[in-house]
């Protein structure tokens, strides 16, 4: 791990066969740093616009959720906010031009993308679907902080 000042994350993501209940994809990340110092974190989930890439089978209809632990044995979590379909949130816009500047594809009109400043802590991320069938996902967290 690089902890010098030049350090920084750029990207992370998964795929994976996601299900309703307990077969819901979970993934987590740190944000080091000063305390009120934030990072502008782009946070999507992908089901149908797999397709651009020919994965078949993909979810329908994701749905994102993401949470902060809110101690230092990681054991208890607050939800920050959660996201069913981009085109809802205030920054749709940005959030599509992030989606296609990125991965070179739109996200489709009801996949889930959360653009939020967040401070350092842990963070969960849980994806799944809104519409209770199964399929293949994927998530994606990036840092475009400025």
């Amino acid at each position: 791990t690089d902890t010098s000042a030049a350090a920084s994350f750029t990207h992370v993501s998964a795929r994976g066969v996601v299900k309703p209940g307990d077969g819901a994809m979970f993934g987590g990340f740190e944000i080091v740093g000063t305390a009120g110092k934030t990072r502008k974190i782009f946070i999507r989930g992908r089901g149908t616009s797999l397709s651009n890439w020919k994965v078949t089978g993909t979810m329908s209809d994701p749905f994102i959720r993401l949470f902060k632990y809110t101690n230092a044995a990681r054991t208890e979590s607050a939800k920050v906010a959660e996201n069913d379909n981009y085109t809802t949130s205030s920054s749709s816009s940005l959030i599509a031009t992030y989606a296609t500047t990125l991965m070179g594809h739109a996200l489709s009109s009801n996949e889930p993308a959360i653009l939020i400043d967040l401070e350092p802590g842990y963070y969960t991320l849980i994806l799944e679907p809104s519409d209770g069938s199964s399929g293949i996902g994927w998530i994606g967290v990036d840092d475009v902080t400025p």
